[in-house]
């Protein structure tokens, strides 16, 4: 399996069995949404998780998928919430897990990403 530059950065001593880069059977990408989650969706914590420094974590993002690191966490957190959203859950509960202080600010940023409110969302059964 060829690594793509991204993820040459993800170490396989973060919780990981799988090699530099593939620490997840899900692939790449699955694999650094993994680390996402576990660093609360902030880039901190992914840089911290990874053990990378920002400047370089910032530039291979750049280069690999042409945005920047804050704006893929948004992208993995609000297909986290949408899955979520499928469920039982209760969207306080849903924004908690997912990084938020509370409802009201996941319902801002969805309403941003999807053009609605995660509880018409749900209700419409969009997901």
């Amino acid at each position: 399996m060829k690594q793509r530059p991204l993820f040459r950065i993800v170490p396989a001593t973060v919780g990981c069995s799988w090699p530099r880069g593939f620490c997840s059977h899900r692939g790449d990408l699955g694999c650094l949404a993994e680390h996402a989650q576990a660093a609360g969706y902030r880039a901190q914590g992914l840089v911290e998780s990874l053990g990378v420094m920002p400047r370089e974590l910032r530039r291979v993002f750049k280069e690999t998928l042409g945005i920047a690191v804050k704006n893929w966490l948004v992208e993995v957190r609000t297909v986290e919430v949408t899955r979520r959203l499928r469920g039982s859950e209760s969207i306080q509960e849903i924004a908690l897990s997912v990084g938020f202080s509370h409802a009201k600010e996941l319902a801002r940023e969805f309403r941003k990403v999807h053009g609605m409110t995660p509880m018409i969302y749900r209700k419409s059964g969009v997901g």
